[in-house]
């Protein structure tokens, strides 16, 4: 059984830039996105559920200010569809630093957004649309972001 799992699930990597529209347009250009994922197709509901660890990196326009995020997240996508809307959420590790003051905090992510799918066999590269939001529950910053992302069914 642990087989059958093991082998009908898929891996993968995204990259991608964000660009500052709500609340760190201010102080931060734009920013640098990884993220790898793994994740298994719910044939009942008819979706991908990848759990994913990302992070983000932004420098700012003040050469000493630089602003990060890394985490841990659930993507929902719609499986087979040529267009396909996501929602993902989940939790943050923020951390800035100006000159030589840090800080760090947690925060709660959330994204949504479209992919465009291309599957060649058990290749699928899309690009993807989206927006993605970080907040602390009392202050919220977003960004628009682009990104491409490469999975492997296994």
């Amino acid at each position: 059984m642990i087989l059958i799992v093991m082998f009908s699930m898929h891996v993968g990597i995204e990259a991608g830039f964000h660009q500052p529209v709500i609340g760190l347009d201010y102080n931060l250009n734009s920013g640098v996105l990884v993220k790898a994922f793994i994740g298994k197709e719910d044939l009942r509901h008819n979706v991908y559920l990848n759990l994913a660890l990302s992070g983000a990196y932004y420098q700012g326009k003040n050469p000493g200010y630089s602003f990060g995020n890394y985490g841990l997240t659930l993507l929902i996508k719609k499986s087979h569809w040529r267009v396909a809307p996501f929602v993902e959420f989940g939790g943050d590790y923020i951390s800035r630093e100006l000159n030589k003051n840090k800080e760090w905090g947690i925060g709660f992510n959330y994204a949504f957004g479209f992919s465009i799918n291309f599957n060649y066999e058990a290749l699928n590269i899309y690009p993807a649309f989206y927006y993605d939001g970080l907040t602390d529950f009392k202050a919220q910053a977003g960004n628009l972001g682009i990104k491409l992302g490469i999975g492997y069914e296994l």
